[in-house]
Order: C-alpha cells, then sequence, then structure tokens
C-alpha cells in the first residue's frame, strides 16, 4: 500500500463579519476536529504522516466569500510551508513509520517578519537559490531590460558573437512579441504579485529588499555584496552564455531565455556567496 501524508491547518485568518460564519469560533472548531482525527485516524494508525501547520490567533482578515471564483485570498507563507510539508513527505517516502508520526512547522526565531535566516537551515536551503533566482530574473526583465535592449550583446540581432556566426536569438523582436508579453511576462507578474502578497499577509514573508537598476545585488535582505552591485554582471554572464549550444534554441526562446537567467543569476548570486546551499 502507498504511503499516505495528510496535512491539516489550523486557523490563520477570520472573515469579515457575516451572520453566517463566526470567525471567533474558528480555533474552538479546530480543537474540536484535531481530538476528532486523534480519535479516528491517528490513534488507529490510518495515516503514515500528518502535518499541522497554523499560526497564532487570526491577525489576517479577508472578505467573506462562499468559495469558488468569489474566494480570493490573498496568498499567505502557510500555503509555502505546506509545499514544503509535501517535499519533505516525497523524501522520506521509503521510511514510512508503523505507527501515524506528527510533524510541526516551525522556523529558527519567534518573529511575525521572515525572511529566509528565519527558517531552518534546510527550508532555507530550499526556498534561497529558486526564489532568489527567480526574483532577481523578474527583477532584471522589469528594470534592467529596457537599458540592455539593442545595447547589451546579448540583446543585439545584428551581431556576430563570439564562436563562429551566431547571433543573438533573444533581440527586441523579441521582447516586444505578443508571445514574450503574454506568457512570460503575464507568468513573471503572478509571480511577484504572489511574493507582494504573503509580504502583506501575516505573518510576514519578506525576504527581498526593493531594488533599483543601481542596487540589484542588495536585493536580500540583511545582505550586502561587495564589488559592483548592479545589473551589469548579470548582463555580462548573459552575453557570455547566449551562444552556448546546451541553451541556444531558435524554435524554443522562452526556453533558452529560462535557461540563460536560471545559469547567470546562479553565476552572479553565487559568486558574492549571496545563496544559503
Amino acid at each position: 500500500m502507498a504511503p499516505i501524508g495528510g496535512i491539516t491547518y489550523l486557523p490563520y485568518f477570520s472573515l469579515t463579519k457575516n451572520d453566517e460564519v463566526n470567525s471567533e469560533s474558528f480555533e474552538e472548531k479546530a480543537k474540536i476536529a484535531i481530538d476528532y482525527y486523534n480519535r479516528t485516524i491517528i490513534s488507529l494508525n490510518q495515516i503514515n504522516t500528518l502535518y499541522f501547520i497554523g499560526n497564532r490567533g487570526n491577525t489576517n482578515q479577508e472578505e467573506y466569500a462562499v468559495g469558488g471564483q468569489e474566494q480570493k485570498n490573498k496568498a499567505h507563507f502557510l500555503e509555502l510551508a505546506g509545499a514544503l510539508a509535501i517535499l519533505d513527505f516525497c523524501k522520506n517516502i521509503n521510511s514510512v513509520p508503523e505507527t501515524t508520526q506528527i510533524k510541526e512547522f516551525g522556523i529558527e526565531r519567534d518573529t511575525q517578519n521572515i525572511s529566509f535566516t528565519d527558517l531552518n537551515i534546510e527550508n532555507a536551503k530550499l526556498l534561497s537559490a529558486p526564489l532568489t533566482k527567480f526574483k532577481l530574473y523578474t527583477e532584471y526583465l522589469n528594470k534592467g531590460l529596457s537599458r540592455s535592449l539593442n545595447a547589451s550583446r546579448w540583446t543585439k540581432s545584428n551581431i556576430r558573437l563570439t564562436r563562429g556566426s551566431k547571433q543573438s536569438l533573444l533581440d527586441k523582436n523579441y521582447f516586444n512579441s505578443a508571445e514574450y508579453n503574454t506568457q512570460i511576462r503575464s507568468f513573471n507578474n503572478y509571480f511577484d504579485e504572489w511574493i507582494k502578497e504573503m509580504k502583506e499577509n501575516k505573518p510576514v514573508f519578506s525576504p527581498f529588499e526593493e531594488i533599483t537598476a543601481g542596487n540589484a545585488l542588495e536585493i536580500i535582505k540583511g545582505q550586502t555584496p561587495k564589488g559592483d552591485k548592479s545589473f551589469k554582471p548579470l548582463d555580462i554572464q548573459n552575453c557570455l552564455l547566449t551562444d552556448n549550444i546546451s541553451i541556444r534554441n531558435k524554435e524554443k526562446k522562452h526556453t533558452m531565455l529560462i535557461k540563460m537567467f536560471s545559469r547567470s543569476t546562479d553565476r552572479v548570486l553565487s559568486k558574492r556567496n549571496l545563496l544559503i546551499r
């Protein structure tokens, strides 16, 4: 039989006043539900691993809705914690306990303003590199691309690159295309909105600083890198990578863009020891 895992969310938000729902009863109902789970699931070992995730008190308030498209709760850090629980379960899938194992999510420092250094080292390693690299990538496209477009070598279609006669594929025409704007830019906007909503919720998850093109590499809270802090190091790496045969793809330019920035952001951030690994 396949291992079974589950996540139980304790109340972490309340609702605007509505006669049908009383937010003040959420925690009491949660206690009753946990007691029921203990008697019918946990004590009978009906599940291999059960994760409990929650926050003290219902400090966040959401608009009441019956569900479906009307339910538009803002992104919350505890949902990210739930994703980490799934990764933990999958990692330990070959060492399933005989009795139900209870796990709770916790952070290293008791704070309502969470950054990478407040997480335990294992979770920090899981989140730091992918989130920081993608955030720097979206910030570059929003704040740095306009200066580099048709100026930096990797964005020029009419210039020969270092190897052979290959020319840049990610030129002005690409970045002005409908495909780029409706697919890449749209997806990036959703990512930035997700980060912004977690920053505006409670507890706050805000590992990033507001940046400009001139101090782009000061993107991580509490980290001040040495040397050039602008987008220039990223431009240099993109120029080195743009004719790399392992990422160059004339038919799949979106893939090429993402692969190139995955490598360039990794090189730039790793050189300055800005990623937790």
